[in-house]
């Protein structure tokens, strides 16, 4: 599975940076964004605990592997439990996790807002 850089998230191996979890500026994230295309194209760093779920990308192949079995562990998680959920499981399963190191994604659920939803995965 890939994931990515982001602003404010969980993980901190997915965080570019502690210090943008309240930047707002688009232009400061733009930057950030294009200097990490710029120099970390094609990179990749293999991370070993769990991640959060901003942006994951897994093959279909893996999904049919896994998706009876992750069903089923998260059956009655809500949706902020569930993508932890699919990185462990896949960590668990000796299925990488590997940082997209030249992509930088903003992130702004509840930057303004600063509420948890709690609504389920269907």
């Amino acid at each position: 599975m890939f994931v990515c850089f982001t602003n404010r998230i969980g993980c901190r191996e997915q965080q570019f940076s502690d210090d943008l979890s309240i930047v707002d500026s688009l232009l400061i994230h733009y930057k950030i964004a294009d200097f990490l295309c710029n120099n970390h194209h094609g990179e990749v760093t293999d991370l070993h605990s769990p991640t959060s779920g901003f942006m994951m990308i897994l093959q279909k192949k893996k999904w049919d592997i896994i998706r009876n079995e992750l069903r089923e562990r998260t059956r009655n998680n809500f949706l902020l439990r569930v993508n932890r959920n699919i990185a462990s499981f896949l960590l668990d399963k000796k299925i990488p996790i590997r940082r997209l190191d030249g992509i930088f994604m903003l992130h702004y659920y509840r930057m303004v807002e600063e509420t948890a939803d709690k609504r389920g995965v269907k």
